[in-house]
Order: C-alpha cells, then structure tokens, then sequence
C-alpha cells in the first residue's frame, strides 16, 4: 500500500487506462470528465446524480451522457461520499472527485494498493452500490437544470482572478551563443525598467526553449546542474519573455526572473526530504513541471521563509 498526495491524479488516469474492466464510485462528476477519467464500454461508474448537485454544478448530465455513449454503465447511489476507483491489478481509495477543482486545485490524498484480497473488497464495495441505474432518457431531462460551478466558463457574473503558475525547471550551465546574448540583453534591459525595489530584488535570467510554456508573472524553482554541483533556486518571479532565433532557425526563449536577494540555494535531498515530510513523493522533472497541487507549492515556499508570494 502506498500514500498518494501529488501523484494522486497522475495515478487514478493511469488505472483508468489499465486493461479490464474498471469499477468507480465518485459522488462529483463535473465538467471535462470524461477527458478527465476515461472510462470504458463495460466499465462502472456510480455517482450521486441527484437535482441538488446537478444545480450546484458538481455532476454534469452532458459528461454522463458522454459516458453512456461510450457504454459506460452509469448508476445514481442517494448517499454516496466515498471515493473509490479499482481496476483489475490495483484500488485507488482517497478525497479525490472527477472535477476540475481535485485535479488542479485541491490538496488530495489517498492510498493505492495491489493486494488482492484490498482490491476484490473494493470492487465489490462499488458492485455494492449499482442498482438504480442511470440511461439517456433521465440525463437528458436533466440537462436544463445545470449550471456551471464558479469560476468555470459559462459562468455569469464576475470569477475569481487566476492565481499565477508555478514551475520547477532544470537548468543546466552552459556557455551561451551570441543570438542567446542579444535576447538576453534585450530582456534585461525591459525587465530594469520595471523592477521596483532594486535593493531587495536581483534580475537572472535562463535560456530555454518555447516549450516550456512559462509566462510573466509565473513563479519558477530552479533547479540548476553547474558542472558536477546541483542545487535548487529559491522561488523567483518571471518579469519578461523574449523569443528569439537560434544559429539553426530554432525557436528559443530567454526568461528573466526577480530573484529576491540573500536567498541561500538547497541541495536536491533537502528540498525533496521537506516534500516527503509533507506528504509528497516529488521526483524532479527531466526539464519542466508545472506545480498544480496547493500542498507542493505552499512546502516550496516555506523551504525559503523569506520568499512570499503575497502578490496572489
């Protein structure tokens, strides 16, 4: 058995992708699940498909029927709570529902385990639950009475604004070539101009290519390889982009990041055993990841006390 938090969602779309026949008990179905869980013909999905949810937002009659579609057998259970996802090899048992909210915003956890005697209980809990099964006809009548959760388009009214990214990249040192030079010097020079505390704050920049999908105002954890050395920047904020053309035509980006000053640098282990005594089983990324968890990103700061990000 092992304790999920960060790899929580990661694995629940793994299971769903495993062979056989999958069996979920989830009270939230809400937008883009059936992108999001990608249950199968023959598989079980029981879920509280009741008028109040629906209402609220929290179940979607148009991702249910999705699911009909692809013969999916959909069952409404009045009092359902927990959260339950088995397939053939292994039972996921934890907080997350299918919505966009647990996936990207939420701090979750749970256990996963592939014990058997673990997992045939699981499945049987959700065969437990089928009986009052749900078809087009009654997923249809409730399309009328849906409406989108706050924050989510379709929406009336104003949302809550959008909290900036966070990224943790490996940076490798290296010399750089006359193009990376000049768009260096172009972003810095952008970037002194609206640099507002200059005796608090320091300008880097890093030479990447566009994949890495970074934008002003994004928080970026550096994780650096200097010749044999390797060590993590503290959080520092993106102030300017600039795209430039390799020697080859190549796309790449200069990012220019506020630095805040005296901000000692960790070794890998220390940042990862902090993440672990919080829960999490964090590996470093091959050369970016976005952070999306709550509890990944709030341990990252408190590593570097005197980094705040006050400005979300």
């Amino acid at each position: 058995m092992k304790f999920l938090s960060e790899d929580l969602w990661p694995s629940i779309r793994r299971l769903a992708d495993e062979p056989g026949r999958k069996y979920v008990a989830v009270p939230y179905v809400s937008v883009e699940a059936a992108k999001r869980l990608r249950l199968k013909k023959g598989d079980v999905l029981v879920t509280r498909f009741d008028d109040e949810n629906i209402k609220n937002g929290r179940v979607s009659p148009a991702e249910i029927l999705k699911y009909l579609r692809r013969e999916v057998e959909v069952h409404h259970w009045d009092s359902l709570h927990a959260k339950v996802y088995v397939s053939n090899r292994r039972a996921i048992v934890g907080s997350a529902n299918v919505s966009a909210s647990s996936e990207e915003r939420l701090t979750e956890a749970g256990v996963v385990s592939t014990d058997r005697k673990f997992v045939a209980t699981a499945r049987r809990f959700v065969e437990g639950l089928r009986g009052q099964a749900v078809g087009p006809d009654w997923a249809t009548q409730k399309l009328s009475l849906y409406r989108p959760p706050k924050g989510l388009p379709g929406r009336t009214g104003t949302s809550r604004r959008k909290r900036s990214g966070m990224w943790v990249v490996n940076v490798r040192l290296r010399d750089r070539t006359p193009e990376a030079e000049r768009a260096a010097g172009k972003a810095l020079k952008r970037a002194e101009r609206t640099l507002k505390e200059p005796d608090k704050f320091s300008l880097d920049d890093v030479d990447y290519s566009v994949d890495w999908k970074v934008m002003p105002g994004d928080w970026v954890v550096q994780h650096v390889h200097d010749g044999r050395d390797k060590y993590f920047e503290a959080p520092a904020r993106v102030s300017t982009v600039e795209r430039y053309l390799s020697l080859r035509k190549a796309q790449h980006q200069v990012v220019v990041l506020e630095s805040r000053k005296h901000s000692r640098t960790r070794k890998p282990k220390a940042v990862i055993a902090a993440l672990r005594k919080s829960g999490v089983d964090y590996k470093v990324p091959k050369q970016f990841r976005q952070i999306k968890r709550d509890l990944v990103r709030r341990t990252l700061f408190s590593i570097w006390p005197n980094v705040s990000e006050t400005a979300d």
